[in-house]
């Protein structure tokens, strides 16, 4: 199992989603887009969105909104637009193996890009909620924003002193890798109508997901994203079996996705480790 089977069991949501980002995107700016298309193409694993269709499903039977959609696409635009702020900060000339904008093009178009980027993500949120007649999930969201520039802030500050502590590198991995994961998370339990009790689930998986497993446990991400992914999707296997073996409908599936999905962010990692291997 790796992300591309991810994908591929997704299915039409995923492909929804990937139209969702490159729509929302578009411009009359032909560099512009030109600069989205290059960036496009080199987008990465693209977890958080990822992630988001399988909370979705998994809260309500495998169903999916168009607000769903726009959430998780505003997660994936969100990210990128970070990664260019930071590319910036850090002067990196390089990511995921090829050059970045900031050293193509310099700091300037960078930080603009990722301006745009953000502002995409905010007009798809925004959409979604005034759909939904609420302003949650934009709260939700600003709430993220302001943990990651916290945690970048708070970085920067620690590597000047030198005197990081444990309490520190939590709290700058949950601000910078960790809230936009529950931000994910939450507003797919949102989008689909879940129970309050599904929505706090949901917050504690993408919260335990990004900041305990992302960079804590498991510093290489394809590793952590196979067996996490590979879980959720044997998990979710095991369920149907089970409701057919039993002649359950799909409406039971939702309470019993969502209490594994939520107890296997919890246990260690030697448990995951041994559930992968004896699932596959």
């Amino acid at each position: 199992m790796d992300i591309k089977s991810v994908r591929e069991y997704l299915g039409k949501d995923w492909e929804a989603v990937k139209e969702k980002i490159e729509t929302s995107l578009m411009s009359d700016i032909a560099l512009l887009n030109a600069t989205n298309s290059s960036i496009l193409s080199n987008s990465g694993k693209q977890l958080r969105p990822l992630l988001a269709l399988l909370v979705a499903r998994a809260c309500s039977g495998h169903q999916i909104s168009e607000a769903t959609v726009r959430y998780a696409a505003a997660s994936e635009l969100l990210h990128n637009a970070t990664l260019l702020h930071d590319d910036v900060a850090d002067g990196s000339v390089k990511r995921r193996g090829a050059p970045t904008i900031m050293s193509l093009m310099g700091p300037s178009v960078s930080v603009l890009v990722g301006d745009y980027w953000l502002v995409k993500a905010m007009d798809l949120i925004i959409d979604a909620d005034d759909a939904a007649g609420d302003s949650c999930v934009m709260k939700i969201f600003s709430k993220t924003l302001k943990d990651l520039a916290e945690g970048e802030m708070l970085q920067l500050q620690k590597a000047q002193k030198g005197d990081t502590d444990e309490n520190d590198y939590l709290r700058i991995i949950y601000s910078k890798t960790a809230s936009l994961f529950e931000a994910a998370s939450v507003s797919a339990a949102i989008s689909v109508g879940a129970s309050e009790a599904y929505v706090q689930a949901a917050r504690v998986m993408g919260y335990s997901h990004g900041r305990i497993m992302f960079r804590h446990i498991l510093p290489n991400v394809t590793h952590l994203a196979i067996i996490y992914f590979t879980t959720l999707f044997a998990a979710s296997v095991m369920l149907e079996v089970t409701a057919s073996y039993l002649g359950l409908g799909a409406q039971n599936f939702p309470s019993w996705g969502m209490m594994i999905s939520l107890q296997l962010c919890m246990v260690s990692p030697l448990v995951l480790f041994l559930f992968v291997l004896f699932c596959f």
